[in-house]
């Protein structure tokens, strides 16, 4: 009997090393969610000795209800829902991130909490809370979706400007059109008059030049007419062809 005594005081002792050991805070509740153990990292993040959280309630001391976070959280607390439904109903890992935890001067922080049942045999007699302090994540996080949050911003802006450089693009090539098509017709039309009703005027170089002169038009309407179709690109569906590479 002495023997297995002092083999029971080993692996206790062994045991609270281990768990002294551990880089995680590690709460052990009743099934009320009354404290009966804590690690030194536990105490340590709170700032408590280990008999002044020995038998409180797990909520009241990490949701004290003189914190300014006891409303926020109360609706979906895992730790406070310890209370309410018991240990025993807590089958699988609870877990839960960036909750808000506060320390004996009342300072907060943020942690990510594990509780999981603590099963002997059939039966569940509580459950061990375990958490590490996620505050300079939480603060990377947050100043990161105030970046992306600006990010978003300066691309709607630019976006935005870019809009607007294309509307006004098209008009300008709207109006380019309009004023360099009516010359361009009077060109074309005098040429052609001048082709039909004076070539017997004209020597076989005079020919040549006039119908450099309509082809040199022709291909100066194509020009508008890509232009045209350039302003318009960015409301066009991508035409995929296959080319030889």
């Amino acid at each position: 009997l002495q023997q297995s005594v002092e083999k029971l005081e080993q692996k206790d002792a062994y045991i609270r090393v281990v768990n002294n050991s551990i880089a995680a805070a590690i709460l052990g509740v009743d099934e009320q969610g009354n404290i009966q153990f804590a690690n030194q990292m536990c105490l340590k993040q709170l700032g408590y000795k280990q008999y002044e959280v020995i038998g409180k309630n797990v909520h009241e001391l990490l949701h004290p209800a003189k914190s300014n976070i006891e409303s926020g959280v109360k609706g979906d607390c895992y730790i406070l829902n310890i209370e309410a439904v018991g240990c025993s109903s807590i089958k699988n890992e609870w877990y839960k991130s960036n909750e808000p935890l506060v320390r004996k001067d009342g300072s907060q922080f943020f942690a990510e909490y594990w509780i999981h049942p603590l099963q002997l045999g059939d039966s569940v007699s509580g459950c061990v809370i375990s958490f590490i302090d996620i505050s300079e994540r939480y603060k990377a996080e947050k100043e990161l979706e105030k970046y992306q949050s600006h990010l978003e911003k300066l691309v709607n802006e630019r976006t935005s400007e870019l809009q607007q450089m294309y509307d006004e693009l098209e008009s300008f090539s709207y109006s380019v059109s309009h004023d360099l098509r009516a010359p361009l017709r009077a060109i074309n039309g005098f040429s052609l008059i001048l082709k039909e009703d004076n070539a017997e005027q004209l020597d076989q170089d005079g020919l040549v030049l006039l119908e450099k002169i309509c082809a040199a038009a022709d291909n100066m309407g194509s020009l508008i007419d890509s232009l045209l179709a350039l302003s318009r690109i960015n409301r066009q569906n991508l035409n995929l062809q296959t080319i030889n590479a």
